[in-house]
């Protein structure tokens, strides 16, 4: 890289200069891969037009030689997409990057900008690390077959009601419940109110309050389950699931996990998906005596605006 750092111009990506930032983006991704997530993701902003509002371009006398994408979220959250730049870039394209993402998100009124990053990548943690970020959580991304049969008993000594009867009141009453304690990124804990999280996990592939269901026992509600397809229908995920702290340690995370499993296949989905907190490893060990596996890991890495 050469150090001619005043040269660069960054700034929203042109239509014409999509593709070639998603490809930049992806660029630790296979060749073949790539071009059919690059294609997949231009078929996603053309449905949502706005969301190319955050990929930026930093440009050296009209060439793109570097890309980075705020992906703004519902609740106030947003997304950052690490960025990338070409080997012919300045020296310092990457840090003015993510300068202008984090001033796109200030000015998009955001309060929380979460990058997710492979734990190979020391330079763009420390890179995060100078612009801000904090390092709250090592997560482990974990798969499962759906299963018809997966952990029901035939006297559950739960149940579950959905929100489209229940009312999300009472979901974002238990939901602010279950974090009492929680081992789950715990630092994010107290920072977004129930309403501005749940509003976030609607916009998360596709909703349906049919599957954000409440976890009872005797008629009293002890946690929730929260769970949405993605577009292609095949893939469920297990956005969230949680107990107050006096339902835990009976053996009900197991049957929450199996009533997931249960409803995925019914929908004939293919298999299902989660994310966990490394630390917190009562929930870890119980996804795993569930069938779920290990695929990937990630260090995420948050900066709050206030």
């Amino acid at each position: 890289m050469n150090s001619d750092l005043s040269s660069i111009d960054v700034q929203v990506a042109s239509v014409a200069e999509r593709a070639g930032a998603f490809a930049l983006l992806l660029c630790a991704v296979p060749e073949a891969e790539r071009f059919a997530q690059v294609a997949a993701l231009l078929a996603e902003v053309s449905r949502q037009p706005d969301a190319c509002n955050g990929l930026l371009v930093a440009r050296q006398r009209g060439a793109v030689v570097g890309a980075i994408w705020l992906q703004l979220l519902a609740g106030g959250g947003a997304n950052v997409w690490p960025p990338r730049a070409t080997e012919t870039a300045p020296a310092g394209t990457l840090g003015a990057l993510v300068s202008a993402a984090v001033e796109r998100a200030r000015a998009a009124k955001c309060a929380i900008l979460q990058v997710l990053l492979p734990n190979a990548e020391q330079p763009l943690a420390a890179l995060f690390a100078s612009a801000g970020f904090a390092h709250v959580a090592d997560l482990i991304y974990l798969v499962a077959l759906p299963n018809a049969a997966a952990n029901a008993p035939s006297q559950s000594p739960i149940s579950f009601e959905s929100v489209t009867t229940a009312g999300v009141t009472r979901l974002e009453r238990v939901l602010e419940q279950t974090y009492a304690g929680s081992l789950d990124c715990p630092a994010l804990n107290g920072r977004r109110t129930p309403a501005e999280v749940l509003d976030e996990y609607r916009h998360i592939g596709v909703f349906d309050p049919a599957r954000w269901l409440l976890v009872q026992q005797a008629g009293r509600d002890i946690g929730c389950l929260i769970l949405n397809a993605h577009a292609d229908r095949t893939t469920w995920e297990l956005v969230y699931m949680g107990l107050v702290p006096s339902a835990r340690g009976h053996g009900f995370g197991q049957l929450v996990v199996g009533q997931a499993r249960q409803l995925a296949a019914a929908a004939g989905a293919r298999k299902i998906l989660l994310a966990v907190d490394r630390q917190n490893q009562p929930a870890v060990a119980m996804y795993e005596a569930c069938g779920f596996v290990g695929w990937d890991e990630r260090a995420a890495w948050v900066r709050f605006l206030d």
